[in-house]
């Protein structure tokens, strides 16, 4: 079904006065269709009208149609393998004149650009190769922390601590750090933790569980979640975020 002359005519009127509802309801009740019909029939007028101002030779209804259902079913290829036959015109040609019909269809859609897209594909994937390196770092970093963690407690013995003070940040002194006094072999020591926290994770006379290092007896390890494995776990999920991102990124970029 197409429009008559008349009808054409008004459903332009109405879509160069920028409106376009009224031009589908008009439409809808001049020709006794569907609402969904009408949007159809008023933007192939919309197409040409379109085509025209931006000088691009128009299809003929039947072929706008026919590029229409194809492009509501994501048959893209399709539909410029269309326009190619019936126009007979290059793939460069019958791309332009599918994306026309359908930026008339999607306002927000943006032609096919492929120097542009080149671009695109280029940063996206030098992005990805940024991140998966920031990743990888992490990764590396807090797979050192472990290991060599892991290297003190095979070489270290377990004693109690007491916490004897809880020191302010030099910075800001709005976060707190305590510090364990601990005895090994008759030698009091003292251990000033560096995870400063607020409120202060630890009260003064709390008894703590602490590997010393028999090597080194300054050298300790506190017993809790946060100081044994707080930063390991941080820079592991950190690390594996920045690598889920990178693949994002460079899977991305092969669309281009």
């Amino acid at each position: 079904m197409s429009l008559n002359s008349e009808a054409k005519q008004e459903v332009e009127r109405l879509l160069l006065s920028g409106k376009k509802m009224q031009a589908i309801k008009y439409t809808s009740d001049t020709f006794h269709v569907s609402l969904a019909d009408a949007q159809k029939l008023v933007e192939v007028v919309e197409i040409e009208i379109k085509g025209n101002r931006y000088g691009h030779a128009s299809l003929d209804e039947p072929t706008q149609h026919e590029v229409i259902r194809l492009l509501e079913q994501n048959k893209k290829i399709e539909a410029i393998k269309l326009v190619k036959e019936r126009k007979d015109v290059g793939l460069k040609r019958s791309l332009e004149l599918v994306e026309e019909i359908q930026r008339g269809l999607n306002p927000f859609f943006v032609l096919s650009n492929p120097s542009g897209n080149r671009i695109a594909g280029k940063a996206l994937k030098t992005v990805g190769l940024f991140l998966g390196l920031v990743g990888a770092i992490l990764v590396i970093i807090s797979g050192t922390l472990y290991y060599n963690q892991q290297s003190l407690l095979s070489k270290s013995e377990q004693t109690e601590g007491v916490v004897v003070d809880i020191v302010p940040h030099e910075v800001g002194g709005g976060t707190y750090a305590p510090i364990i006094g601990y005895t090994w072999k008759g030698t009091a020591f003292r251990y000033s933790s560096t995870l400063y926290s607020s409120p202060p994770a630890y009260e003064i006379g709390e008894t703590v569980i602490v590997y010393v290092n028999t090597e080194n007896p300054g050298e300790v390890v506190v017993n809790t979640f946060s100081e044994r494995w707080l930063g390991i776990v941080v820079l592991s999920v950190l690390g594996l975020l920045f690598g889920f991102f990178a693949l994002i990124a460079f899977f991305s970029s092969r669309k281009f």
